[in-house]
Parts: C-alpha cells; structure tokens; sequence
C-alpha cells in the first residue's frame, strides 16, 4: 500500500488499486506487483545521458524551426516542446495512407527499396498471410545485406511464436521482444506495453499511425485506420525514438552518421515528434490530448477506437461543448474488447448531454485521430483511453500545419458521413447492462 500511495499513478488510480488491495489481500497485492508498476524510468533516462549526447548534437544540427503567427496553434507547439517533446521540425512531405492496402504497399516498397537499415517496431505481429509476407521482405532485406531490426510487443504479439521470426534470423538480421513475458525473465511488466507502430528505411523514410501487422489492417476496409509516410528531418527523431526502445529491449545502442543522415528539405509541412510512455516522470499523451481541447476555438475532431478518457480530458470535451464549439467523437459500432465498450458507454451519456456529438461508424475505427480548428492534427498509436494515456509507450506526430489538418478534417468527414449520431435513446439498455457499465467504469483507471 505504501508503495502505491507514492506511485506517479492518478488518484482514481491509486484508489483503485488500494481498493483491490483492501478487498483480496493477496490477489490484489499479486496483480499490483505484475500489473501496476511502472519504474522503467531510471533505466531510460540513464541510456539517454550516457548515449544519446552525440545523437543530440546531429538532430539540432537537423531541427529547422518554423515561424507562425501567434494563435492557438503556436500554444499547442510550444506546450509540448516545454513538456519535454521533440522540437517541431520543419520541410516534411506528409502523405496519408488511409486505406489498408495502400498503406502496406507503401510499406513494402519502402523495404525492398532500402539499402543499409531497416527498423519495426510494432505492437502486433501475426502470423497470417499478411505477417508472413511482411517477414519475407524483412528476411529478404537482411539476405542482401541490409540491417535489419525487429522490435515486437511481448504482449501484443504474445501468439506469435519467437521461432516464427527466425528466417529473420537466419538471414542476417536481429528480432528482439519488448518486455516479454515469461516467468523466467527478470522484472516482468504485464501492464507496460510497446504499443507504438513504425517503420524506418535508411533513416529517409518513416512509416507511423495505428496499423499493426496483420490481415484485418491490410486487406480492406472493414477495419479504418490512419497511418502516414514521411519524409524529411522528422525521420530523425523518429529514429531516436527507436533507438531508445532498441536499447530498452536489448541493451544495444544505435548511434553513428549512418542512423542518422542529413536530411534535406522533402516538403513544407512541419512536424512535432511526441513520444509518451512511463519512462516519463509525467506522461507526454494526456497533455498532448488535453492542451489541443483546451486550446480550441472552433472545432474539435476526435476519432478513437476507444473513448475511455480521463477526468480532465472529459471535463475539457464537455466544457468545449458547453461554450459552443462543434466537438465531434468518431467511435466504432463494435469494439474488440467488450469491458472497454461497456466502460466507453458509461461516459458517453455525459458527453452527449453536454452537446457532444457522438458518432458511430459501422466497422471497427482503429485509427487515432485529433483535429482542432482545421489548424493542428496529432495521429498516431494513442488511444483515448487510461492504458494508452498513462501507461503504455505510445507514439504520435503532431502536424500544426493547416493544409494538412484541412485535408485530415476532409478525410474524417468522409468517414462520418458514412456513420450514424447516436442519440441518448440510443444509449437505453436492459439493468444487467448498466451494471456492466457501471462496473467498468468503476475499473475505468485500469483499462
């Protein structure tokens, strides 16, 4: 208990816990110590004073600012960069991959293409017919000499067998699993995951969003989601990016002029880099999501798998209704975690009443997705929800750039209009369901 109650944890959390602590002695103790910690911190930040000066020094020589004009834009940027985000790094060619098979050629073209590195880092990696031949091209690439580096959730990838990855291996290249889990590894954390997605060819090329690798993210349309490609000085942070979590799963560090070539101007879009996990004394996402709310003036855009917020975040949404700005919410009509649903549901009722429209789409929206103004854009891996929030390492891109949010914004209109508005009848259930939700919300700091 005592080791709770000083825990970086929110207080709904630490009431939580304390509470199945208090309620099953041992269980609770037992789920805590697999699931509640999260002390990676030290670890990482002694990896990014002993390694990371040089590296440091080639991105400021990368890092090109960019000028706006005073609005809430610039507030949003220089929130994030004080709060210990990258720098926004201006000429980026952004392109939008929003359609499943578009996203994984490009992908494809990206690998076969490269010459010297190759670097995934993934949540989820299955062994179907879109894994395997993800893992073909991987093994081709480090067949003909190209690093090649695979970083895999231990969780998230937990039915995929390690033996799956050896062609991999075999041909030259290295596979490493995030936090595996397994009785006989030291320091076993369940409830920190890699849920970040990227994929970086010669350090020029980025792919990021919310694409896992598997069937239902590549092969159509009844799963949505957004990923982008890019190019330009950007990569390089990305590339830092990876390189911390290279060096949390395996002990190795990438460095060298090789990972980290110049990078000319490849376009006019800027982009802020903003990684979030619990390696953060206090978690880059929440206040990413929470600084764009507040910051709005005119129109909010959210599409999320998941809509489990935290209390600010839902005061922010409801508050921006209430004072007249158009707020809309994109969720799936079906979620793949009925608990999530069930908590998700619980807070809609509120949201609603507030003046908050809430919209179901009829297949499962996977894509994370904010815009505010039709000025700012972040996408990425974060979900709405507490584990993407505060507990997970999560990756997004912010984009305060208007012709970009402009054609985000087009994009999620067309995405609404093929949903429906839910309505508060639409929210009516039978008593044993709102007990259901009543329950979930109550475990709403654990999800």
């Amino acid at each position: 208990m005592p080791a709770i109650l000083v825990s970086r944890k929110v207080p709904q959390a630490k009431l939580a816990w304390l509470l199945a602590v208090v309620g099953f002695p041992w269980i609770g103790a037992g789920f805590y110590l697999t699931f509640g910690r999260r002390n990676l911190r030290h670890k990482i930040l002694r990896h990014r004073s002993s390694h990371a000066a040089g590296t440091d020094r080639r991105s400021s020589r990368l890092f090109r600012r960019f000028r706006l004009l005073r609005s809430n834009v610039t507030e949003i940027v220089g929130e994030m960069e004080r709060a210990g985000a990258f720098p926004p790094v201006a000429g980026n060619e952004l392109r939008l991959l929003a359609e499943g098979p578009a996203a994984f050629d490009a992908a494809r073209d990206a690998m076969r293409a490269a010459t010297r590195h190759v670097h995934l880092v993934t949540y989820i990696f299955k062994n179907d017919p879109t894994g395997r031949g993800t893992l073909q091209l991987l093994a081709d690439a480090a067949g003909r000499g190209v690093e090649v580096r695979v970083l895999y959730d231990g969780a998230g990838t937990f039915a995929t067998r390690s033996r799956f990855f050896d062609p991999i291996r075999q041909a030259g290249g290295t596979v490493a699993s995030f936090l595996p889990i397994s009785p006989f590894v030291p320091g076993l954390r369940l409830n920190l995951r890699n849920h970040r997605k990227l994929l970086l060819c010669d350090g020029a090329v980025a792919l990021t969003g919310g694409r896992n690798i598997g069937d239902e993210y590549a092969t159509g349309r009844e799963w949505r989601d957004v990923h982008v490609q890019l190019r330009g000085p950007v990569v390089t942070a990305l590339q830092r990016v990876f390189a911390e979590d290279w060096h949390l799963a395996t002990g190795k560090t990438i460095d060298g002029d090789q990972y980290f070539p110049r990078q000319p101007a490849a376009g006019d879009v800027p982009i802020q880099v903003v990684p979030s996990g619990p390696d953060q004394i206090e978690p880059l996402a929440p206040e990413l999501m929470f600084g764009a709310i507040a910051s709005a003036r005119e129109t909010i855009d959210i599409m999320t798998p998941y809509l489990v917020p935290t209390e600010p975040i839902e005061q922010a949404l409801r508050s921006a209704a209430r004072r007249g700005l158009r707020v809309r919410i994109l969720v799936p009509e079906y979620v793949d975690h009925r608990i999530v649903r069930w908590a998700a549901d619980s807070y809609l009722p509120r949201l609603i009443q507030s003046g908050v429209q809430v919209w179901r789409h009829p297949h499962m929206v996977h894509g994370k997705l904010v815009i505010v103004d039709s000025t700012w854009a972040t996408l990425g891996s974060t979900n709405l929800d507490m584990r993407s929030l505060w507990l997970n390492f999560e990756l997004n891109i912010a984009i305060p750039h208007a012709a970009t949010a402009s054609m985000l914004a087009a994009y999620f209109a067309a995405e609404l209009a093929a949903s429906r508005r839910l309505t508060p009848e639409d929210l009516d259930a039978p008593f044993p369901t709102r007990m259901a939700r009543a329950g979930a919300n109550l475990l709403s700091p654990l999800l």
